[in-house]
This record gives structure tokens, C-alpha cells and sequence, in this order.
């Protein structure tokens, strides 16, 4: 039993994200199930032979109950394994490598563009509280966060 406080504290939020990660997962894997079309008929094309389907199928462990299919897909969820994406005939793990360094800048960009206006008008705001300046910069900041990314 856990006795101080913080350590308490600490527990019972550890225990909440692991919940949500497990919702989260059960989401992403049904929603990924029930999505529009076909992934073997992608990866196979119009051609492809009924034996071809139930061969992918095996391959892909695809003729498994869910709950099986969902084991197995966490289980490599949660040792990096993403699996291979259809379309770019590679690790997605590969992919978002790639794409993890301009994504990273161009936040750290934005981040920085955003401090670079807000924390001046910040101050203003604060130097002339409730007055008209005060006001127009709470409504800039306010649209700012309105519009949708």
C-alpha cells in the first residue's frame, strides 16, 4: 500500500494513463478494422485469385479471431514494430523516421514564432490590464485559438 502522498498521487495517474492507452489502443485497432475497403484487395489488386486473398490472409494472420489478431498487433505495437505500409512498400517505422525531422522543425518554428508575438503582447497585456489594448490582444490571442488548425 502506498502510504505518502505524492506517491499516491503519482499511483492513481499512472493507473488513469494506462487506462486511456488501453482504450486508445482498442480504439485504434477496431477503428483500423472497420475502415473502408479492403487492404488485401489493395495490396493484391483487381486480379487477385481467391487463394491469393486466403493466402495474405494467413500471412497477415487476418483468418484469426479479432481478440487473436488484437494480441498479436499489440504485441508488436508495443515492441516498435508498425508493421509495412501498402502504399510506400516499406517499415512505417522507416517512414516516420524520415519524416521526423522536418516535423520537428517546422514545430519548433512555430513555437518559436509564437513566443517571439506572444510573450510581448503578454506583457502589454499586462502593463495595460482591462483596458482597450489589454482587450484587443485577449481577442487576437482568443481567434488565434478559434481557428481551426
Amino acid at each position: 500500500m502506498i502510504k505518502s502522498a505524492p506517491l499516491r498521487y503519482i499511483a492513481s495517474r499512472a493507473g488513469g494513463m494506462l487506462i486511456v492507452l488501453a482504450i486508445v489502443a482498442v480504439l485504434v485497432f477496431v477503428l483500423t478494422r472497420a475502415a473502408s475497403g479492403d487492404p488485401i484487395s489493395v495490396l493484391l489488386g483487381d486480379q487477385a485469385t481467391a487463394a491469393d486473398i486466403a493466402r495474405v490472409q494467413k500471412e497477415y494472420g487476418l483468418d484469426k479471431p479479432l481478440p487473436v489478431q488484437f494480441g498479436y498487433w499489440l504485441r508488436e505495437v508495443l515492441q516498435g514494430n508498425l508493421g509495412t505500409s501498402i502504399f510506400l512498400q516499406r517499415p512505417v517505422t522507416q517512414a516516420l523516421w524520415e519524416r521526423a525531422e522536418p516535423t520537428t522543425l517546422l514545430a519548433l518554428m512555430a513555437v518559436a514564432i509564437a513566443a517571439l508575438i506572444g510573450v510581448p503582447c503578454g506583457i502589454v497585456s499586462a502593463v495595460f490590464r482591462g483596458r482597450v489594448v489589454d482587450q484587443f490582444f485577449t481577442g487576437i490571442a482568443m481567434l488565434g485559438a478559434s481557428i481551426p488548425s
